[in-house]
């Protein structure tokens, strides 16, 4: 029955799996990563699957360079609008399947990364993403991740734009 989550201060320096860390927190509605350390992790994977309550998350200070599973990492986070990945690497990635899954109310996705490829992201990571979505990705990405995120299962009504 965790409603609210400060990790701020947590030293995760060593820390190599976070797989599953706060799935099923289904009546969480704030996490305060603020710097934590993510140098090491390797498994994000269910990360925040099932986090039906979070409507807002800023993951802009991860450091992902290492990360190589993210698969399920949103799903079934069915109340998440907002979403700030500025800094997501995901040039070691081998899988994103479900991704953002059944985020239906997602309005706003912030992508900083110009590494995005088929390779990487996976076919279902944007199923069940509603067509009200604005995507902001590098100015020089929009037409290629807007193809991408298509074929990967985003609503052709969704909004891919140059922000960057």
């Amino acid at each position: 029955n965790i409603i609210e989550i400060d990790v701020s201060f947590f030293d995760s320096s060593h820390v190599t799996n976070m797989d599953s860390m706060f799935k099923d927190c289904s009546n969480l509605k704030k996490i305060n990563f603020g710097k934590i350390n993510t140098s090491s992790v390797v498994d994000m994977s269910s990360l925040f699957h099932n986090c039906r309550h979070l409507t807002s998350i800023d993951l802009s200070n991860f450091d992902t360079s290492k990360v190589t599973n993210m698969a399920n990492m949103f799903l079934d986070c069915t109340n998440l609008e907002k979403i700030n990945l500025w800094n997501i690497n995901t040039t070691l990635v081998e899988n994103m399947s479900g991704f953002f899954k059944n985020c239906k109310n997602l309005k706003t996705i912030k992508i900083k990364s110009k590494k995005l490829n088929a390779k990487n992201v996976s076919d279902n990571a944007f199923k069940g993403v509603g067509g009200n979505v604005k995507v902001q990705v590098p100015k020089d990405k929009v037409k290629s991740y807007k193809s991408l995120f298509c074929k990967k299962g985003l609503c052709k009504q969704a909004k891919v734009c140059g922000k960057f």
